[in-house]
C-alpha cells in the first residue's frame, strides 16, 4: 500500500463516532486529542488512573504538565477500554526493559503507542503488529542545519539542506517524526542511533524506511504513514507489518 504525506487539505480526520469503532485486522486507528482541553472533566480521568500513575502525576512541577499527563493517560485508558470493552480503571500495563508500554491483559492482540507535543496527543492502535507513533509541533526557531547534521544520517541531512530554505523546516519535522515513530515501534528507545537508519523525506515520494545499517531486510518489514494533525503539527505512524490495508483517523 503506497502512501504519501497526508495534509490537512486531504480532510482525513473524522470526528469521534457515536459508536466506538471496531479495529479490524490489517487496519490501524489513529486518534488525536487536545491534552489541554478535554470533553471529559479531569476528575473523571483521575478515577481511571492506577496508583502508580497518580503518584507520577504528583511529581510534575508545573500544573500544566500534570494536567497534560493525567489527560493523556486518561484518554489512553478511555480508548483502550473502548476496544477491549472493559472499564478504563481495569486496564493494566506492562513495560519492556526500554520502557515501551503494552497491555498486561492475557490473550490480547491489541498493540498501541502514544506521543504528545505542544499540548496535543497522538494515539495509535493496531492488532498483532509492533507500532510506533510520533507527533511534533513545528517550531520555526530551531536550527535545521545544526540538528539535521547532529541527529540524521548524512544522506538525510544532505537531502533536507539541498531544499529551498522555505521548505527545509517542514521536511526536517517530517523526517524527525518518521524516525521517532520507528524508534518507538522498534521498542529500543534512544539506544537505536538515529543516524543508523534512513527514511524518505521528499514530498511526492512514497513514505518509507529506506535503509537500516544492521539488517538489509528489516527496511521491508515496516509500513509507514505520515500526516498533518492540525496546523503546525506533524505526525507519523509505523507498523511492523506489510499487510496494513486501511487507516482511520479520529479526533476527540
Amino acid at each position: 500500500m503506497h502512501r504519501q504525506h497526508q495534509s490537512l487539505a486531504d480532510n482525513i480526520w473524522e470526528t469521534e463516532p457515536s459508536t466506538f469503532p471496531v479495529l479490524e485486522k490489517q487496519e490501524a486507528h489513529l486518534w488525536c486529542a487536545n491534552l489541554e482541553s478535554s470533553g471529559l472533566p479531569l476528575a473523571q480521568f483521575w478515577t481511571y488512573l492506577s496508583k502508580e500513575e497518580k503518584d507520577r502525576s504528583n511529581l510534575f512541577r508545573f500544573e500544566k504538565d500534570r494536567i497534560s499527563y493525567i489527560t493523556a493517560r486518561g484518554t489512553l485508558r478511555k480508548l483502550l477500554a473502548g476496544y477491549l470493552k472493559i472499564s478504563p480503571s481495569f486496564i493494566q500495563f506492562t513495560y519492556s526493559s526500554f520502557g515501551k508500554p503494552s497491555l498486561a491483559q492475557e490473550n490480547q492482540s491489541l498493540q498501541f503507542n502514544i506521543s504528545h507535543s505542544g499540548g496535543m496527543g497522538l494515539f495509535g492502535f493496531v492488532k498483532e503488529a509492533e507500532i510506533g507513533v510520533d507527533i511534533e509541533q513545528v517550531k520555526k526557531e530551531i536550527e535545521v542545519a545544526k540538528l539535521a547534521d547532529r541527529f540524521f544520517s548524512k544522506e538525510e541531512a544532505k537531502t533536507i539542506l539541498q531544499l529551498a530554505p522555505k521548505d527545509q523546516l517542514n521536511s526536517f519535522f517530517k523526517c524527525w517524526t518518521r524516525k521517532e515513530a520507528f524508534i518507538k515501534g522498534h521498542g529500543q528507545g534512544m539506544s537505536l542511533p538515529l543516524d543508523q537508519f534512513e527514511v524518505s523525506i521528499l514530498d511526492g515520494e512514497q513514505v518509507a524506511l529506506r535503509r537500516v545499517a544492521w539488517d538489509d531486510h528489516e527496511a521491508k518489514e515496516w509500513d509507514f504513514v505520515s500526516f498533518d494533525v492540525k496546523q503546525n503539527f506533524v505526525g507519523a505512524l509505523t507498523c511492523r507489518t506489510t499487510n496494513l490495508k486501511q487507516l482511520r483517523y479520529f479526533k476527540l
